[in-house]
Order: C-alpha cells, then structure tokens, then sequence
C-alpha cells in the first residue's frame, strides 16, 4: 500500500493499492485486483473506504482508493494494551455500529437488474475497520470477498484471518452473509474485553476449537461487561446459524439497545478525540527514536500486525510530502501519483514485550491466506503462487494438522451417523 499525491492536487491524499513486483505479470493476480475493483465499486457508504478508480497502464494494475487518515481498530486496541488500558466501551460501541452499517451495505446491495449480488467480505477484523480522524469507522480491504456467481476460490481453500472465521468456514461448508456477522462478533469481543478470544495455540489445534467448541462469553472474561450486552455479542457468535443473527440490521438493533441501557454510544467528536489521542502518542514515539531503530522495528501488542491487508495505516498528522526522501517519483516526473510507502511511514516501535505477542507465523498460515499478495513457495523455480494454485503447507506442519484433520473428520463422521441411526430408530 502507499500512498499517492495527484500531481494536479499534491495537497489530496488518496491510497493506492498496488501488486508486489514479483506478481505484476502474473495474469491472474492482475485479474484479481481487477475483481476486487469491480466489487467495491458497487457499493456505496460512509462506512465502507471508497474506490476511486481502478486503473490499468504501464505501470500495472492498481486501484484508487480513498486515503483514511486515522488508525484502524487493531492500532486502537494494541495502544491500549500497551497503556494498560482498554477502548472505552462508548467509543467500542460506535465503531461497531458503524461497522454493521457498512455490512448492511455490503450483504443487501443489489445489480442494476435488481438481482442481489450477496456480496460476503469474509475478512471482518479489527486490521480491516479503519477509524478517521473524522470520527467514522469505515470497512476496508474486499480483497477475498465474494459476490453471485464468483467461483475463485477452490474448493476446500480457506481464505481470510484464521482467528475470524466462523465455523462453517473451517468446516469447508458454503459460507453466507452470517460468516460475516460471526467475524464481526469476534471482532466486539476482543474490543469489549480488551483480549484475544482465542489463546496462541497451533494452527490445527485453533481449527478444532472454533469448529467444536462455543466461545466463551465476554462477561466471563470482563465481568464488568453488563450481562445483556454480553448476551448480545453472544448472539452473533452461535455455532449454529439458524441461532446467529440473521442480519447485519439485527445485531445492530440489539447492540444499540444493549450500549443505551449501560455506558451509551460515543458522539463522532468522542471517537475522533480517542484516535487522535492514539496518533498523537505514536508520532511521539516516532519522533523520539532515531530512524537507524525505527528501520528494525515490528509493532506488537494484543494483535498481530497486518499493514498488508489496509487500505490505509495510522501515522503522523500529514502524508509525507513529494520532496521527502521517502517519496518516489518517476525520473521525467510525468507519473500522475507520488507514492509513500505506508510500511516505511508508520512503524511504531514497542519499547516492551507483549503477553499477547504472537509468533509472525501465524499471518502465513499454510491454510488461511492472510495475505494473497504474498508469493507461496512453489515446486517450480522461479514459478510465483496464483491465486486460484492451491495452499502448500510446509513439511514441518504436516504431521500435527494432518492428525487433527483426520481426527476432527472421524468426529464428524460418527456425528452424522449417530444422528442417522436414532432417526432411524
């Protein structure tokens, strides 16, 4: 990601969301960032990041997208962490309520036939919702969603944040727009208790526990979360989804009945306070260690990074100007964007470990594509992953997750068969 100046308007930010270099002349990758254009230009809201234009020159594919001045909800939550504190709920609140607006969008738009798309983001996480200085919470990165009829993800591939998924996702069953409401569910734990809902565990093992086991409820872990409010973050999270929310509109009614019978929902002025109070301790930080330290430096805290999966990162109080070494401009300065790398620009350094600091394997997981721009290893040299290739898993792994593979399939099995039995009986 960078982001881009028009050289007509040096002084508009907007985000430009380009392919890795290794990728640029991989035709499908290209027909991939193409469809996620495609996507998001039919919809349409405050709370979903704008796409501006998706373009297609000698530079390459790359979109056009709207630059979000803020930080996102995992930024949020790890600055809180890291001062021992966590998001108030009022904020919490509101972000989240603008969150389920922006899915409401999403799950009920419709084609210019009326015929409706059932478009699924199937990445909701606190990395993928960012929070303006203006005080709204937008929905980011369509990268892996689907809509009516897009058959590229292949059978039994599992795309999105791992942690995020819903159970019918990890049991390799068609998804609907209710995969969403349990990522968002996941999400409104994690900021009402200020924890990961799920401890550091192996890959295979985190599959079994969110296809077997229910989740806690946010009141056992907070006991100062009210037990209706509890309830409600419950009800996105059943296992079942005839017992899930059936919309993105009902959680969202019952959330905002839950918040004003406790602390009530934070103002647009109450939300930006609380994100320029985040930015402004990071450009302190940044400001405070030297750029030979800050060239070393990976953010840690309750979540794990993923710069790679935002349209925009939170950062100092103004882009990087196009004189700035860190901009890049073509030579005969006839390219119509300046870029900034985000990743250069925004790295803040962590003075202190985390009890929540998690191993970097995790993003790569060999089963959960977290980041679809990264190149998998192939059994052909030279040759670079596609995204409709299989996921390789290492060696290393295979034996542990094949085992709880097999394991979880003979549970399943004799459920099925159990089941049959008595209704025979």
């Amino acid at each position: 990601m960078y982001v881009g100046h028009p050289v007509d308007d040096p002084g508009h930010s907007v985000a430009l969301k380009l392919m890795h270099p290794h990728l640029e002349r991989d035709p499908d990758w290209a027909d991939h960032l193409k469809r996620e254009g495609a996507l998001l230009a039919t919809v349409h809201s405050e709370h979903i990041v704008k796409l501006f234009e998706v373009c297609d020159d000698d530079d390459g594919v790359y979109l056009v997208l709207e630059y979000v001045k803020g930080a996102s909800v995992a930024d949020l939550l790890n600055a809180a962490h890291r001062q021992q504190e966590q998001l108030p709920l009022r904020v919490a609140g509101r972000i989240l309520l603008d969150t389920l607006a922006g899915l409401s969008v999403v799950h009920t738009q419709r084609a210019n036939t009326g015929q409706r798309l059932n478009i699924i983001h199937r990445d909701v996480s606190p990395h993928n919702i960012l929070v303006g200085t203006d005080g709204v919470a937008r929905l980011t990165d369509f990268g892996i969603a689907k809509a009516t009829g897009d058959k590229t993800t292949a059978t039994g591939v599992l795309k999105g944040k791992l942690r995020y998924m819903s159970p019918e996702q990890v049991l390799g069953k068609r998804p609907d727009h209710r995969t969403d409401i349990w990522s968002t569910g996941v999400s409104a734990w994690e900021m009402l208790t200020g924890t990961r809902m799920h401890d550091d565990c192996h890959e295979a093992a985190l599959l079994m526990r969110i296809a077997s086991r229910p989740p806690p409820s946010p009141r056992d872990v907070s006991p100062d979360i009210s037990a209706e409010l509890s309830d409600v973050i419950m009800g996105a999270l059943r296992v079942d989804l005839d017992e899930r929310f059936s919309s993105a509109d009902a959680f969202a009614t019952e959330l905002a009945r839950a918040l004003k019978n406790t602390a009530g929902i934070a103002s647009r002025a109450e939300v930006a306070e609380c994100v320029g109070r985040v930015l402004a301790v990071s450009h302190r930080r940044l400001v405070t260690t030297a750029p030979a330290e800050r060239t070393e430096t990976v953010e840690t805290g309750m979540l794990e990074p993923d710069r790679s999966s935002t349209y925009a990162l939170a950062g100092g109080d103004e882009p990087a100007p196009t004189d700035s070494p860190d901009a890049v401009i073509s030579s005969d300065q006839t390219a119509p964007f300046s870029l900034v790398s985000e990743s250069d620009r925004d790295t803040i350094p962590i003075d202190e470990p985390s009890a929540h600091q998690v191993n970097s394997s995790e993003q790569t997981a060999p089963f959960a594509l977290v980041n679809e721009s990264e190149t998998v290893p192939s059994d052909q040299p030279g040759r670079t992953q596609s995204p409709s290739d299989p996921v390789r898993i290492p060696t290393r792994s295979r034996g542990p997750l094949v085992l709880a593979l097999v394991l979880l399939f003979i549970a399943i099995t004799l459920t099925l068969v159990i089941g049959r039995t008595s209704s025979w009986g």
